[in-house]
């Protein structure tokens, strides 16, 4: 894999260290994990894994969110030369994007690269499947089916982890509003709005203890998740409809 694997971690569950071992077995060479305000019991996990060559830890001492750890690891990777002009894909720390999917985003974002196409490529799940717990398969459901209605383009999976990002779009995240779980709604807003293609790789489901090592709250996360996919279609009605009445009154003129 020539991808940078960014994973951004908070209290991760000890299988990590053995998770980015596979990744590293699959042929992952860049690795930038960020312990985002971990507790001082699992700063050993961190530790062993700065050991590996092919591993970068950045720290925040207190937790700042998904979004700004994204968002820090992404300017890092700008700033380091000898990683210049490589894509970036995200993962979660809790196991549930396999090796064998990061390696599957890694290979379509190669594929996309070699045609000059930039796009999001999105590890998107089936949330069909018997064994998805409920309050995934439906919230994933239900903003998926919310995000198609307002914005035109259809994404199964809208709070997939598991996302890759060109080199050229990198600058552009770091811009993008969001501390938390938001961001990620955010991006994919942004991307529509601005026409920038969103790719699909179908990826394993996997959900281990039911999703029980997920820091996403489902209240106070959730209503920011949906102040993001609504506010910004607002904004954007509006700002195309002022546009429409100026060009309407000079055209009148």
């Amino acid at each position: 894999m020539k991808s940078i694997i960014v994973i951004p971690a908070l209290n991760p569950p000890e299988q990590f260290v053995s998770y980015v071992d596979e990744l590293i077995a699959s042929g992952a060479e860049h690795l930038l994990l960020v312990d985002d305000g971990s507790s001082p019991e699992k700063k050993a996990i961190f530790e062993t894994l700065e050991k590996h060559p092919q591993c970068t830890v950045l720290t925040h001492p207190v937790n700042m969110g998904k979004g700004r750890a994204l968002k820090d690891a992404f300017t890092y990777i700008l700033e380091q030369p000898q990683w210049k002009g490589l894509g970036v894909i995200t993962a979660d720390s809790d196991g549930q994007h396999l090796p064998a999917d990061v390696l599957r985003l890694d290979q379509k974002m190669a594929e996309l690269h070699a045609f000059g196409k930039s796009a999001i490529v999105l590890g998107c799940r089936n949330f069909h499947q018997d064994d998805v717990p409920l309050r995934s398969s439906f919230g994933n459901l239900i903003t998926s089916a919310l995000f198609h209605l307002l914005y035109g383009v259809k994404v199964t999976d809208t709070q997939t982890g598991l996302r890759g990002i060109p080199w050229e779009l990198l600058s552009r995240m770091c811009s993008l509003k969001g501390e938390r779980f938001e961001y990620e709604m955010n991006m994919l807003t942004d991307a529509a709005i601005s026409r920038i293609p969103l790719e699909s790789v179908e990826i394993t489901t996997v959900y281990l203890d039911n999703n029980s090592e997920s820091h996403f709250n489902p209240l106070v996360d959730s209503m920011k998740v949906y102040r993001i996919l609504l506010g910004t279609f607002v904004k954007y009605a509006i700002s195309s409809l002022a546009s429409s009445l100026v060009d309407l009154i000079g055209f009148t003129i």
